[in-house]
């Protein structure tokens, strides 16, 4: 009966050698060979854990500041990295390129993303020729609402994972533009960073601005208010608004560093009116009339509607 039990405990311990030495050999396979060198550094990503990722490969010229835990937490997210695939390798010698597919999951866009990276063999280990990409940010329009960490964004050269940009926006009225505001082993030196108005940001703006044209209609006469065309004399379009604004168009003023939003429409107001006739003589009317509406506002709560020209 003891012999059994000895043999039945050895083949037991043998069993469990067995199954770490499987285990082992399967996580060193996982991480092993041009592909796997690749696998794991996307792992890395996908942990936000940057000292991982950067001892995958060789680190580029440039800033280091921005190649930390926080930031890829930051990046993560903005846009989780997910589903990083390997697509194919091509093999030479002590050289590869392999491919690999990924998704960045932006909150309105889950956007593909396919790579070419360069790898190479280095004291019998598979390693990136770069686990970094150096860039440079430009911010035009809302610059001033963009920081990275709390920080204003840096000026020169800096690193940084792939993944999206790891900018934080002041205002839930604007968001980064998934398609152009994310970093990859193909991007271009100089990255312009462009934002959108969020669904939010064109709601708020739509209530706001048709609160102003109620007010134009009803309220004190107000010579800056929309007309329907320049024939109406300002001010003089009184009466109510039938239903909300039409053909509405929300957009970023180009170039503005304080971030502003611009928005054109339509309104039907039902009442009365002054209008000029050919001899330029002031003539009443009254009915429906289609006015052209044209606001802007800063891309802040609460909207406050400023009238534009059209």
């Amino acid at each position: 009966m003891k012999a059994l039990l000895y043999w039945a405990g050895v083949f037991v311990a043998v069993g469990l050698i067995a199954t770490g030495v499987t285990v082992a050999v399967l996580g060193y396979a996982d991480t092993a060979g041009p592909d796997g060198a690749v696998r794991g550094y996307f792992a890395a990503l996908t942990d936000a854990d940057a000292p991982t990722a950067l001892a995958y490969g060789m680190v580029p010229d440039g800033s280091h500041t921005l190649l930390t835990d926080e930031v890829l937490r930051e990046q993560q997210r903005i846009a989780p990295l997910q589903d990083a695939t390997i697509t194919g390798v091509r093999r030479h010698g002590d050289t590869a390129t392999v491919a690999v597919r990924y998704v960045l999951a932006f909150p309105d866009l889950a956007l593909p993303i396919s790579a070419e990276i360069q790898v190479h063999k280095s004291s019998g280990e598979w390693r990136l020729d770069r686990v970094a990409i150096p860039v440079r940010l430009r911010a035009s329009e809302g610059s001033q609402r963009q920081s990275v960490l709390g920080s204003a964004l840096p000026t020169g050269t800096v690193l940084l994972f792939p993944g999206a940009l790891p900018i934080s926006l002041d205002t839930r009225y604007l968001q980064l533009d998934p398609s152009v505001d994310n970093v990859a082993f193909d991007s271009p030196p100089l990255i312009n960073v462009n934002l959108a108005v969020t669904a939010a940001g064109r709601a708020a703006f739509t209530r706001a601005t048709l609160a102003a044209v109620r007010t134009c209609v009803t309220g004190p006469r107000d010579p800056a208010c929309p007309l329907p065309d320049e024939r109406y004399v300002p001010g003089s379009v009184r009466g109510s608004v039938d239903g909300g604004l039409r053909a509405t168009i929300v957009s970023l003023v180009p170039g503005e560093a304080v971030g502003s939003m611009d928005l054109t429409g339509r309104a039907t107001v039902d009442g009365s009116y002054l209008r000029l006739n050919f001899h330029n003589r002031q003539v009443a009317g009254h009915g429906r009339v289609d006015i052209s509406v044209h606001a802007v506002a800063y891309a802040v709560a609460p909207v406050q509607v400023r009238w534009a020209s059209s």
